[in-house]
C-alpha cells in the first residue's frame, strides 16, 4: 500500500467509521472495492486514484 498513501491514510484513519467496510490487503494488487449485494452479486471499482475524502464520500453517500 505504500504506493497508494491516500488509500493507507483512510486505512489506518478512517476505515474503523464505515461499519460495513472491511479492509484485505493483497501485495502487489491495485486498490479496490468490491461492492456484494444481497444476491451475491460483485461491482468491482478501481479506486487508485481516489483521494481518501473521495473514498469517504463514496462509502457516505452510498450508506457504506
Amino acid at each position: 500500500m505504500g504506493a497508494f498513501p491516500h488509500i493507507k491514510e483512510f486505512v489506518d484513519k478512517k476505515a474503523r467509521e464505515y461499519t460495513k467496510f472491511e479492509h484485505q490487503h493483497e501485495p502487489g494488487a491495485n486498490p479496490r472495492l468490491e461492492l456484494h449485494d444481497s444476491e451475491g452479486a460483485t461491482e468491482t471499482i478501481n479506486i487508485e486514484s481516489w483521494k481518501t475524502e473521495h473514498l469517504e464520500e463514496f462509502l457516505r453517500d452510498n450508506n457504506l
